[in-house]
């Protein structure tokens, strides 16, 4: 019981100014009987037990009992935390105290030792924050656990460098259980790589993706006059007419040896790959499907792509009319093509097939009317407009794959 008391009483003790030398009125850190489970609702018996654990804390000078009016020995109205004697009160308690925790975790961050910018980011923003006011970050999780999880979870992907490792694969061998990350850490590393990595508007899958974590071994798929050397074999992917996928490891190996091509046009949803591969494109331009934001690997090969083409053909990005949609769009040409083009994501397509549109709420105004502060999306400012005018984001499934085809006619 003893126990039992201290524990609440330094609880409430760590979540009050006194603990972080800010209070500057020396209020009282109070336990009240009705935050002792069962006071009331126990036997005698067990009120009394609670009594002596009260009066021996007291008689050492760990606490204060206030008594009921007229109740003294019978009925406690508060138990009072002695503010001087607070690391007596951790010892007995059988914790460390506040400082010793926090001198303690300040050690395990800095011997990180992260050189990755955005992870060496987070934990020194959460250096700041405790040594500025003696506090336990409010980033970090406080059970034990779940912090000793996070943790290896940074070292592990600084480990593992750029290597694409599915989230089980990683959890497995970091984390001591293939389950651990999706259970305990999976949200929190998000919320952290969305903050640290400017990931607005990135799905979950893709801000994993940026450190290399994916569910799921990332693939391009291709159409059109490439070859490509593998082990010093050389593989025409012209005759795979309805297209082809590249897995990672392929990406990684290959060394592309021919491309005669006038356009490359990247795609963001598979669906509508599928469907222009159908409809058959000529054979002078290259697809490339994304399905969604590019990670490493997939820009590792349009990185490839550029490089042995350069500025030779022209490049198009064919995507959804949305604000991920114009994201994935910067995002392929500040970090891979330089002279990317919009494709089917103007003001015109959009007004022909409006009706076709889903209707936005406030929040994702507010999101597109910050677009058009920003010169890299320039050229959907006109579309964005009209969008705030009708309410509505347009899919790229809306627009018929007719559309795409009269285009690759001219």
């Amino acid at each position: 019981m003893k126990q039992d008391i201290l524990e609440k009483l330094l609880d409430k003790y760590e979540k009050s100014k006194h603990a972080t030398g800010e209070a500057r009125v020396r209020r009282r850190v109070t336990l009240k009987t009705d935050e002792l489970t069962g006071y009331f609702s126990h036997d005698l018996e067990y009120r009394k037990s609670l009594h002596r654990a009260a009066l021996d804390l007291e008689n050492r000078g760990l606490i204060k009992i206030e008594w009921v009016p007229f109740e003294k020995g019978n009925l406690i109205k508060a138990l009072h935390l002695v503010l001087d004697r607070v690391e007596e009160a951790y010892m007995e308690a059988g914790h460390k105290s506040r400082l010793d925790v926090l001198g303690d975790l300040e050690n395990r961050l800095a011997g990180l030792n992260l050189s990755i910018p955005w992870a060496s980011a987070f934990v020194q923003d959460c250096l700041d924050e405790m040594g500025g006011k003696l506090k336990y970050p409010s980033r970090l999780p406080r059970e034990p656990k779940k912090l000793e999880l996070l943790l290896n979870t940074l070292k592990g992907i600084q480990n593992k460098g750029q290597e694409e490792m599915l989230e089980r694969v990683f959890s497995k061998r970091y984390l001591g259980s293939s389950k651990a990350f999706e259970q305990h850490v999976r949200r929190r590393l998000v919320g952290i790589l969305r903050t640290y990595l400017g990931g607005a508007g990135m799905e979950e899958e893709d801000l994993l993706a940026e450190v290399g974590l994916v569910r799921a071994a990332s693939e391009v798929l291709v159409c059109g006059p490439l070859k490509i050397r593998l082990k010093d074999r050389t593989a025409d992917l012209a005759p795979f007419c309805y297209g082809t996928g590249l897995g990672t490891e392929t990406i990684e190996a290959i060394e592309i040896v021919d491309c005669n091509c006038r356009r490359v046009i990247s795609v963001e949803n598979k669906a509508v790959f599928r469907d222009l591969v159908r409809a058959g494109t000529d054979d002078q331009t290259l697809l490339v499907c994304l399905g969604g934001f590019a990670g490493p690997v997939k820009r590792g090969f349009l990185t490839k792509l550029y490089g042995f083409l350069g500025n030779t053909v022209e490049y198009y990005h064919w995507g959804d009319i949305d604000y991920g949609g114009m994201q994935i769009f910067c995002h392929l040409r500040r970090a891979c093509i330089p002279g990317l083009q919009p494709l089917l994501m103007d003001a015109a397509t959009y007004e022909a097939f409006v009706h076709l549109g889903e209707k936005f709420e406030a929040v994702y105004r507010n999101r597109l009317e910050g677009l058009l502060k920003q010169e890299d999306f320039a050229c959907f400012h006109d579309v964005i407009n009209i969008m705030l005018e009708h309410g509505c984001t347009l899919e790229q499934e809306a627009v018929p794959v007719a559309e795409c085809m009269d285009i690759l006619r001219k």
